[in-house]
């Protein structure tokens, strides 16, 4: 009786196994690239932080206005095994600011920063099923931050060009397609606290 119900109990598992296989086919795809948009990069919280230090130091008779682009960020990725991935990623991230009086709204002054980044990309992908995928990540590299300042009064303008060190930690991301898909990422650094963006697998 024992070895009928291990028998039996042996069929169930593997019948379950391959149903599974059937109903969830595993991703095959190993390469992937990749282009999306991010929100609130670490390099906008940065500078937004800077601004409104220097606009409670003025006691208020100062206020910016941001215009930002970006991240804007391309990449490409390759599995390694069904769990792992490692990728190479770029991004650029322009804001440009406007200081003014308060009180009268005069232009004092105008700033354009520009971020170019590259990272190394790593991901665990805990999801494989061939439509759809869930993964986490961290992504490591440089990041060249170039600022242009100019007044609008005989003050002379001043520009640097600095290299710092770039990070972004994904802390949930969903694909859906198989060789042409869209992505959702969540998470904080140098890419946004959310991305969104398009995907093509072969």
């Amino acid at each position: 009786m024992k070895k009928l119900s291990y028998t039996v109990l042996i069929l169930f598992i593997v019948l379950q196994s391959s149903n599974a296989q059937i109903i969830e086919p595993r991703m095959t795809l190993k390469n992937e690239f990749y282009s999306a948009y991010g929100f609130a990069s670490l390099q906008e919280i940065g500078v937004g932080f800077a601004e409104g230090l220097a606009s409670v130091l003025s006691f208020g008779t100062l206020q910016t206005n941001d215009h930002v682009a970006g991240p804007i960020i391309v990449g490409y990725k390759r599995n390694i095994d069904m769990n792992f991935t490692v990728g190479l990623m770029a991004s650029y991230t322009g804001i440009e600011s406007e200081w003014k009086k308060t009180n009268s709204n005069l232009l004092l002054s105008t700033n354009h920063e520009d971020f170019y980044t590259l990272m190394t990309r790593f991901d665990i992908v805990y999801v494989t099923n061939k439509w759809v995928q869930m993964y986490s990540g961290l992504s490591v590299g440089c990041t060249n931050w170039k600022s242009d300042i100019s007044y609008t009064d005989t003050t002379k303008g001043h520009q640097f060009n600095e290299f710092h060190i770039a990070a972004h930690v994904n802390v949930f991301g969903l694909r859906v397609g198989n060789k042409i898909g869209g992505f959702f990422e969540l998470g904080f650094g140098y890419n946004g606290i959310i991305n969104l963006g398009i995907t093509y697998k072969f």
